[in-house]
């Protein structure tokens, strides 16, 4: 109160030298604020512009190469039909042709978009990595070349009735195909590396902007309670609303803002205060953008550093689907609307594995591989909710049927979309794995073999989900299930009892939990060679419910049996 009888002075001139010093300071650390905004913003600019612009090259080169390989398929078919159609022969190659001259420009492209991230790069890892990659992709051009050359060679001997070399040259043109696959594939996990340097070098930035911000904020305070005892009782008020906005950043509301009309310097440090909580929040916007590559609770985890050991062995539920018939459907659409249909299909299909809590493990084509375990679930929980992820996918599936028509402007013809699941449970080594430059949390071991080899026996026994003895103890009393078959999957290829998994407990109705019951005894006389009573149990089972596929395939199988016996 000792000034109170200057009220007409500013702030600045009653503590001139104090105030002076602390916008000195504070002009610094705005400057190193912007200079370490301005690198993030050019390593966000450099990933977006060059590495996600290639992957998105040499993706689309893929799918072209891919058409091109279907197109010249189709060029060889017909030339084994009788009467020859050679106005189908000149489209197929027509269009054979042009997604060519597609790949041409889409590898020309990405050749150009690294040769300007070189240039335009100061940073010797991004500058040898694409020098890495320029020539790869130079021979990726070759390969494509001598494949179509060949490809135009072969239909050439075709049509001068040159079968035989045209059979031989094919032999060797399927061989060059695979090797121009994998070294698309190189490519993209060249890219992704680079990619992930990237968002290593914009963490690295994000930590120095985090203590700079740090840095402001304690001055802000400083400065509050420093002029709270030199200047007027009419300046507490909005020194106490900087330190209110500052606690209310502490506990993570990032959309608090300070309103402070005192016209003097405070309120440039209420300005300033508001700006540091807007670009901490964008840069949380930022790092949940990214979760959309990595599951949140492994970023949370590892930010904590409790994934600091290269790994460790842990009881995983292990979840593997792919979705039926999928290169049919492939065949029909066009690039952008397959994409379409792929993304919604991941779209719709991760939604129960995130809800009840699995990690996605990756993505394989048309396949999802993911994992229920510690610490992300309980230990006595994890069979179950993968159980339930697997019952939820197949009412995700019906929806993405009723969407199927508008993603793929297709109203006749669609075919019924259909998945297929495996579901095993065993000890896995899950944690970080892979170099000293690019890691990545996932899951090795025996179960995720055999969730694979399960999602594809559905297609023999024509149902949809089957797990493992182990899987099904470990969550027997919350799902319904029934015995399929016993199948080579255990150690040493032991026969171990499959399951099919017909939805949660309690929910079966009275004709299929009938059902359920004689086909468990159809099964039991299966095995024990009784052909004629387990006949008769497996058309009981068909009386029940006419499509049920296992039924069929038993009965199948007995009719053959019994004709080899006779």
């Amino acid at each position: 109160m000792a000034l109170c009888f200057l009220p007409r002075i500013p702030i600045g001139i009653k503590i001139y030298g104090l105030a002076s010093s602390i916008l000195i300071l504070l002009g610094g650390v705005a400057i190193a604020n912007y200079q370490q905004m301005r690198r993030v913003n050019n390593e966000v600019v450099y990933l977006a512009n060059y590495i996600t612009s290639i992957e998105k090259n040499i993706a689309t080169v893929n799918v072209h190469a891919l058409q091109q390989e279907i197109h010249f398929e189709r060029i060889l078919r017909l030339y084994k039909i009788e009467p020859l159609s050679k106005k189908k022969i000149a489209l197929e190659i027509e269009n054979f042709k042009i997604l060519g001259k597609l790949v041409e420009q889409e590898i020309e492209e990405a050749i150009n978009l690294s040769n300007q991230a070189t240039t335009n790069s100061n940073i010797v890892r991004n500058i040898i990595g694409f020098a890495r990659l320029k020539p790869v992709m130079s021979i990726l051009d070759q390969d494509h070349q001598y494949f179509q050359d060949h490809a135009l060679k072969i239909i050439e001997l075709l049509q001068n009735g040159q079968e035989e070399q045209a059979f031989v040259l094919d032999i060797n043109l399927e061989e060059r195909e695979e090797i121009f696959n994998q070294r698309i594939h190189q490519i993209l996990i060249d890219l992704e590396r680079l990619a992930e340097d990237r968002v290593k070098n914009i963490e690295k930035h994000e930590q120095k902007l985090l203590f700079y911000n740090i840095i402001l904020t304690t001055i802000a305070m400083l400065v509050g309670l420093t002029l709270a005892t030199l200047v007027t009782r009419s300046l507490v008020k909005p020194v106490r609303e900087l330190l209110k906005g500052a606690k209310a950043v502490e506990e993570g509301n990032l959309d608090i803002q300070v309103k402070v009309n005192s016209k003097d310097e405070i309120d440039n440090l209420a300005h300033s205060f508001n700006k540091m909580v807007t670009e901490v929040r964008q840069k949380e916007q930022l790092k949940k953008a990214f979760g959309q590559y990595v599951d949140p609770r492994i970023v949370a985890n590892l930010m904590e550093h409790k994934f600091e050991n290269e790994g460790g062995k842990q009881i995983i539920t292990v979840f593997f689907s792919d979705l039926a018939k999928f290169s049919t459907i492939s065949e029909m659409l066009i690039p952008v609307r397959l994409v379409n249909l792929i993304n919604q299909y991941f779209t719709l299909a991760t939604e129960p594995i995130s809800e009840f809590q699995g990690v996605i493990d990756k993505f394989i084509g048309d396949a999802i591989v993911a994992f229920w375990g510690p610490p992300f679930v309980k230990k006595t929980d994890h069979a179950k909710l993968a159980c339930y992820a697997a019952i939820e996918q197949l009412a995700q599936l019906h929806k993405l049927q009723r969407m199927l028509p508008d993603i793929v402007g297709i109203r006749k013809g669609l075919p019924k979309l259909s998945v297929r699941v495996g579901l095993d449970t065993g000890e896995l080594v899950v944690g970080n794995l892979g170099t000293e430059r690019s890691k990545s949390y996932t899951i090795i071991g025996r179960a995720v073999e055999i969730a694979e080899q399960l999602e594809g026996a559905n297609k023999r026994y024509g149902t949809q989900i089957l797990l493992t003895e182990r899987t099904r103890k470990l969550a027997c009393e919350t799902i319904e299930t029934r015995q399929i078959d016993w199948l080579p999957i255990g150690e040493d290829k032991q026969l171990v009892p499959v399951y099919e998994l017909l939805g949660y407990a309690g929910d079966l109705n009275k004709i299929n939990s009938e059902l359920r019951d004689i086909f468990e005894q159809g099964l039991s006389n299966y095995r024990e060679q009784n052909w004629e009573k387990a006949q008769a149990n497996f058309k009981t089972c068909l009386q029940l419910k006419a499509d049920d596929k296992p039924s069929q395939y038993y009965l199948q199988q007995i009719q053959q049996r019994v004709e080899v016996k006779s």
